[in-house]
């Protein structure tokens, strides 16, 4: 794997509620018997889990405190590659307060490798993320939060990325309202069409989601597709790449019977799959 995660068991967290929810990330407290949070006015306190998101890495947490300061989310959707970004966050754990790097938006939509899976649509910046950045903020010049600093490429320089708020948002919701992420399940993996990929296999098309395995009885082999088909569309909505396939197939609910366009055998095929729940972990 070529991505490595700033730290585990240590990191930063930012405040969404005035209640005591405080947003970090999953790698940050997962397995943990006890959580500590310490402010930036010197209080400290215990910490429980509200819920977990091992697919975006994010989590939600709570202290027992009232009408604390909170952040502001902004629409990163705006952000274009770049704009400038700050991040803030308890680098190395140095004395003195939060430390502040300033860079620039590198890339959106992105996607990256990491030891607990792939995350998509990310937000790559060449602002420092350091050990003990994670879970902090990355802000545009106005203060708001356009997305949670998560993870640098182990190999380079400058190289961070980070979940953009318009991921984050529904999932802060939902493991605030049930501790969990409820998603659909098509039931087969894939990866992006490449030109290389493209030509080697002469699949007859040039962009889609290469099907590198399907589940056994699960709904896209009930749908008929097969390793080697290629996922055109969802409904009608183009899916180019993972990041528009899953953030396509995720605004389904469970149960809701979907159309899917694909290419088989160099030629174009229409399905109709029903979704399932899929696993939180």
């Amino acid at each position: 794997m070529f991505y490595n995660f700033t730290d585990e068991g240590s990191g930063t967290g930012m405040i969404i509620r005035p209640d005591g929810y405080i947003l970090t990330n999953f790698h940050v407290v997962q397995d943990a018997k006890e959580i500590e949070v310490s402010m930036s006015d010197g209080r400290n306190f215990s910490a429980e889990i509200i819920g977990l998101d091992k697919l975006t890495d994010l989590a939600v947490i709570k202290i027992g405190a009232e009408d604390l300061p909170t952040v502001s989310f902004g629409d990163s959707d705006n952000m274009r590659a770049g704009d400038w970004a700050v991040t803030i966050g308890n680098a190395l754990a140095l004395k003195g307060g939060p430390t502040v790097t300033l860079g620039i938006v590198s890339g959106l939509g992105r996607t990256i490798q990491t030891e607990r899976g792939d995350l998509y649509d990310m937000i790559q910046t060449d602002a420092a993320i350091n050990q003990g950045n994670s879970g902090g903020p990355l802000v545009n010049l106005r203060g708001e939060v356009i997305g949670i600093n998560t993870a640098v490429y182990g190999g380079a320089q400058g190289i961070g990325f980070a979940v953009s708020a318009k991921v984050a948002l529904p999932i802060i919701k939902s493991l605030i309202d049930t501790g969990n992420v409820v998603r659909p399940l098509i039931g087969l993996n894939g990866i992006n069409v490449t030109p290389a990929l493209a030509s080697r296999y002469n699949l007859g098309i040039a962009e889609g989601i290469l099907i590198t395995h399907v589940q056994n009885d699960g709904p896209a082999n009930q749908g008929g597709l097969k390793v080697m088909d290629v996922i055109t569309a969802l409904d009608g909505a183009k899916t180019d790449d993972m990041a528009q396939f899953l953030g396509l197939l995720w605004q389904y609910k469970v149960g809701e019977e979907i159309e899917v366009t694909y290419v088989s055998d160099r030629s174009p095929k229409v399905t109709r799959v029903v979704l399932v729940e899929r696993p939180s972990f």
